[in-house]
């Protein structure tokens, strides 16, 4: 699993160099909930990383987010469309319960860690108010396989971060 964090954060700080803007903040797209940054490569491309480390459910995703025009309602409130592709590691840790040859409850703990990836689109907010400070919606269609079993499962999310210049 730290195999697969050092090449998510090397593939993620090359692409870095290229950079016009960071952004920091918190992204939440059920189940996965954490820390996240941007690195906006130019108008209409930007990756993301989000590392969540949420009780018995973990993972490290990146996306490469391609966005459309920027869009005015009035001068107050601006919104760019976007789309999405994301490629995830998830650890999950669960409860496996057996029983012995004497017939006795067993309680185990297993970690299973698995890949996972998916597409989605979403809406960036900005209020000129708050000019660094951007709100985030999406929809992502994502698919894991745990442990044999393909799940795939709509994600809703959102996003907040702050724009460094």
């Amino acid at each position: 699993m730290k195999k697969h964090f050092l090449i998510l954060c090397i593939l993620f700080s090359g692409n870095s160099l290229f950079a016009q803007k960071y952004a920091l903040g918190i992204q939440s797209s059920w189940p996965t909930h954490g820390i996240s940054g941007k690195i906006i490569m130019s108008e209409h491309h930007a990756g993301q990383a989000i590392f969540s480390l949420a009780g018995p459910y973990s993972s490290y995703t990146a996306r490469y987010l391609y966005s459309l025009s920027l869009n005015e309602v009035n001068n107050e409130l601006q919104y760019k469309p976007f789309f999405s592709s994301h490629l995830g590691l998830n650890a999950f840790k669960i409860d496996q319960i057996s029983y012995n040859t004497n017939g006795q409850f067993i309680r185990e703990k297993i970690t299973t860690t698995t890949f996972g990836y998916g597409l989605g689109a979403g809406v960036e907010i900005n209020a000129s108010s708050f000019e660094d400070l951007k709100l985030s919606t999406e929809i992502l269609y994502s698919i894991t396989d745990v442990t044999g079993y393909n799940w795939s499962y709509l994600q809703l999310g959102i996003g907040l971060h702050y724009y460094f210049k």
